[in-house]
């Protein structure tokens, strides 16, 4: 059996890594990465996550923490769009560990067009959306650790009054495995993120066709959730007294677009500074290839926490900063 998962974990790198089926999803917030750590790592974090925030990269990962782990982050993203995430891990021994996440995405006001007022209506709306859900890791060997999500997903689209109300409800799963290998340090990550059924905004609308409308109450095409599949390694390649680095390596392959392939590092000095860069390949204008950050951890009575902050190159677009705060007791 302990043969047979690397295998296992393995082959899915070889399947989903041959093709590339580009399309349009929903729900696209869930693709915006959540961590400071991971993204100053360039996303290179299947193998890597460890705590809380692993529940948004390989659930799989949260079987490692012990007593409870608390991760708070903020993502600063483009037009002034907040991404505001929690989630919470509580080790019970050999019973495996439990936890809750909640990821809420806001957004400024934005003011409304329409056919007849192409130029702005003078009425604003927001666009919100959310996920939340709970989480259960475990070891089932040794060196393997399973791990799922359970989710509920939410998108708060303008709507034309109370009565049509646009709104977008679904459900969604995360599955992870996280295995370690037994040479060195060395350990494999793979999760399956968003897996779950094509969701159908509320309501209705009317088509409109050279000024005038063509065909009223039509009701909304479903889409499918972002799936994404994520595949990773990662191993301390360097370790003395007071210095540990880490080096990663990840294969992601979203539904709606070609894989990418992600290369971290992290250093560790005293397990008080950590220093983090990582590239992604083949990112779409090379936007966000180039990740960095810091971290400054410290404990305090029976507990310690880690502060962290990433930036991301946005190339043609700003840069993307984030910030995350990592407790564990």
């Amino acid at each position: 059996m302990k043969r047979f998962i690397p295998i296992l974990l393995l082959s899915p790198i070889l399947i989903f890594g041959q093709f590339a089926k580009v399309g349009i999803n929903g729900a696209k917030f869930l693709d915006i990465p959540v961590s400071a750590r991971a993204a100053g790592m360039g996303e290179a974090y299947t193998a890597v996550c460890d705590d809380a925030s692993a529940v948004f990269f390989n659930p799989a990962g949260m079987a490692l923490t012990k007593g409870l782990s608390v991760f708070l982050n903020n993502t600063y993203w483009w037009a002034n769009i907040n991404l505001t995430t929690i989630s919470v891990a509580q080790s019970l021994g050999i019973a495996g560990n439990i936890g809750f996440f909640y990821s809420g995405l806001s957004t400024d006001d934005m003011e409304a067009t329409t056919i007849e007022n192409p130029d702005g209506t003078g009425q604003f709306f927001t666009y919100g959306a959310y996920e939340a859900g709970v989480t259960f890791s475990r070891f089932m060997t040794d060196r393997f650790a399973f791990g799922i999500n359970v989710k509920m997903i939410k998108e708060d689209y303008p709507t034309d009054n109370v009565l049509n109300d646009h709104n977008v409800s679904g459900f969604g799963v995360d599955i992870g495995g996280f295995y370690l290998t037994g040479f060195r340090s060395l350990r494999i990550g793979l999760a399956i993120m968003n897996f779950g059924p094509d969701v159908t905004p509320a309501g209705h609308y009317d088509s409109w066709a050279n000024g005038s409308i063509e065909e009223a109450n039509k009701t909304f095409t479903n889409y499918p959730l972002p799936v994404t599949f994520r595949s990773g390694f990662a191993m301390e390649v360097f370790k003395t007294e007071g210095v540990d680095i880490t080096a990663s390596f990840d294969l992601i392959h979203p539904s709606d677009n070609i894989e990418r392939y992600n290369f971290g590092t992290e250093a560790n000095i005293l397990d008080i500074l950590y220093i983090r860069g990582g590239y992604e390949l083949n990112r779409d204008k090379d936007i966000s290839n180039f990740n960095g950050g810091i971290g400054i951890a410290q404990k305090f009575g029976i507990g310690k926490f880690r502060f962290d902050y990433s930036y991301s190159n946005g190339n043609i677009m700003p840069g993307i900063h984030r910030v995350s705060l990592a407790l564990g007791f």
